[in-house]
C-alpha cells in the first residue's frame, strides 16, 4: 500500500517529521487526526521512521487524572465552604445567644433600676419638676402632683403659671433665669403661695441638658420647711418673750435702771450696724444686751437703790453682777458667745476691768461694743446716787477713755449713732432710746 504526500505540506505531522528529524510535536496527520509525533532518520538510508499516536489516546490517562484532580478540588472547595459556613453559622448563633442573654440581662437591670427610681420618686416628699427653656413642665413627681390634686401626666406641656399660679410662677422664674444665664446651681430660701397658702421652701435649681437637645432645661427641688419655720418663729417669739420677762424683772428689782437693758440693746445694735458687724455679732448683742443686767437680781435691792456712797463690801458685791448673770444663764445653750459677752462687759482694753482683767483682743468684739453701749446708756440715765449726764459730756468721757478702756471704733460708731440715729426728743420725754432709721 503506497501513499504519497507533498513534501511542502507544513501543516501535516508526516511532512514536518521529514523536514525536522528528531523533533517532537503535535500536529494533524494526513487523515486529519490530531497526533503526537516524533521522527528519526535511518543511518545509511534515505528513510525516516515517523512514530505517531493519537492525542486522545496518548493523553487519555493524564486527562482522566486531571479531571479527577479537578473534581476532587471542586469537592474539597465545596466541603471547605460548607465547613466555613457551618462554623460561621455556629459562631453567629453563639454570639447571638450571648448577645441576646446580655441584652436580656441589661433589660432586666434597667427595668429594676427604673422600678427602683420610680419607687424612690413616688416616696420623695420634696417637690421635683423639670422645666424646658419656655418654663413648660417636662416632668413632675408624684409629691407635686398629689399636692396640686393632679397626676404626673397632667403636667406635660403646661407652663408654670397655668399650674402654680402667677405668684408662685414669678417666684420660681427668677432663679430659673439665673440658672440659664450663668449655667450654675442656685440654692435659696423662698416664700411663696402654694395651694392658696404661704409656704416656706428650701429651693435648689440645677441646669440640665435634655436628650432632645434642649440646653436651657432646669431641674427644681422644693423642700417644704413651713412647719420648721413656724416652729422656729414660735421659738424665737418665746425666746423674746422670756427675755422681755427677765428685763421686766430687772426693772422691778432696780427701778433706777428701768429700761436700761432695752436702751443698751438699741444702742449696741446701732453701733454694731454702723461698724458693719457680721450677723452673728448682731444676734449675740441682741440677747446679751437685753440680759446683761440680769445679775442685779442677785444683789439686794437696798444696795442698788442706795442714794449715798457704797461701802467697799457693797462695791465688791455689785462687781459680782456679771458672775451672777453667768450663773443664772449657764444652763442655756445660746449657740453664740452670749455668756462671754455678758461676762466681759466690764473688761477694759488696758486690763484694768473686771472680773478677769482681760485686755486687748482677748475681749471679744461683741463685749467691746456692749461695754461702750452700756457705759453710754448708764451715763445719760439717772441713778440713785447721781443725776444723768448730758449726751455730749457722756460722749466726751467715752472718747477720752478710747484705746484705754473702750474700743475706739465702737466709740466712733457711737458718735455717728448719737448724732444721726437716736430720737433725742423722744428720749427726753421718757420714751427711752428710739432709733430713727435703723436698717434691717
Amino acid at each position: 500500500m503506497k501513499k504519497s504526500l507533498a513534501a511542502n505540506a507544513t501543516d501535516l505531522a508526516e511532512a514536518e517529521g521529514l523536514r525536522r528529524p528528531g523533533m517532537f510535536g503535535r500536529l494533524r496527520d494526513y487523515s486529519g487526526k490530531e497526533t503526537l509525533f516524533t521522527s528519526r532518520g535511518l543511518a545509511g538510508l534515505p528513510w525516516f521512521i515517523i512514530q505517531k499516536i493519537d492525542v486522545a489516546e496518548a493523553l487519555a490517562e493524564s486527562q482522566a487524572h486531571q479531571r479527577f484532580l479537578f473534581v476532587s478540588l471542586i469537592l474539597f472547595l465545596l466541603l471547605a465552604s460548607a465547613l466555613m459556613v457551618a462554623a460561621w453559622w455556629y459562631g453567629s448563633t453563639i454570639r447571638e445567644r450571648r448577645t441576646a442573654q446580655e441584652l436580656l440581662g441589661t433589660s432586666r437591670q434597667l427595668k429594676a433600676q427604673t422600678e427602683l427610681l420610680q419607687a424612690i420618686n413616688n416616696h420623695i416628699t420634696d417637690f421635683l419638676f423639670l422645666l424646658d427653656g419656655q418654663d413648660r413642665f417636662v416632668f413632675a413627681n408624684q409629691a407635686l402632683a398629689t399636692g396640686l390634686g393632679m397626676s404626673p401626666p397632667d403636667f406635660q406641656c403646661k407652663n408654670l403659671t397655668s399650674v402654680l399660679g402667677p405668684h408662685a410662677a414669678k417666684a420660681l422664674q427668677t432663679p430659673c433665669q439665673v440658672v440659664r444665664q450663668e449655667n450654675r446651681v442656685v440654692a435659696l430660701e423662698m416664700k411663696t403661695i402654694f395651694n392658696d397658702t404661704v409656704h416656706d421652701f428650701l429651693a435648689t435649681f440645677v441646669p440640665v441638658a435634655l436628650e432632645s437637645g434642649e440646653r436651657h432645661a432646669v431641674l427644681a427641688s422644693l423642700h417644704d420647711v413651713t412647719l420648721l419655720e413656724e416652729t422656729r418663729r414660735k421659738k424665737d417669739r418665746l425666746g423674746r418673750q422670756i427675755v422681755a420677762a427677765l428685763m421686766r424683772a430687772i426693772d422691778l428689782h432696780d427701778p433706777y435702771s428701768a429700761n436700761h437693758s432695752a436702751n443698751t440693746a438699741a444702742v449696741a445694735r446701732a453701733i454694731a450696724r454702723a461698724m458693719e458687724a457680721d450677723p452673728n455679732t448682731l444676734a449675740t448683742l441682741e440677747i446679751a444686751a437685753n440680759l446683761c443686767n440680769l445679775g442685779k437680781i442677785s444683789i439686794p435691792r437696798e444696795v442698788l437703790t442706795k442714794t449715798w456712797a457704797l461701802t467697799e463690801d457693797e462695791q465688791a458685791l455689785t462687781r459680782q453682777e456679771t458672775a451672777y448673770a453667768r450663773e443664772i444663764l449657764s444652763q442655756i445653750d445660746f449657740e453664740l458667745p452670749t455668756l462671754e459677752t455678758i461676762a466681759q462687759k466690764h473688761e477694759y482694753l488696758d486690763g484694768s476691768g473686771y472680773p478677769e482683767g482681760l485686755a486687748g483682743e482677748a475681749i471679744i468684739l461683741p463685749a467691746r461694743i456692749l461695754a461702750v453701749a452700756n457705759a453710754f446708756v448708764a451715763m445719760i440715765s439717772p441713778r440713785a446716787y447721781r443725776d444723768r449726764l448730758g449726751v455730749q459730756e457722756a460722749l466726751g468721757q467715752l472718747l477720752a477713755a478710747a484705746d484705754r478702756r473702750y474700743d475706739r471704733q465702737a466709740v466712733a460708731a457711737l458718735f455717728h449713732v448719737a448724732e444721726n440715729t437716736i430720737d433725742w426728743p423722744a428720749f427726753e420725754n421718757g420714751m427711752g432710746i428710739v432709733l430713727l432709721h435703723l436698717e434691717d
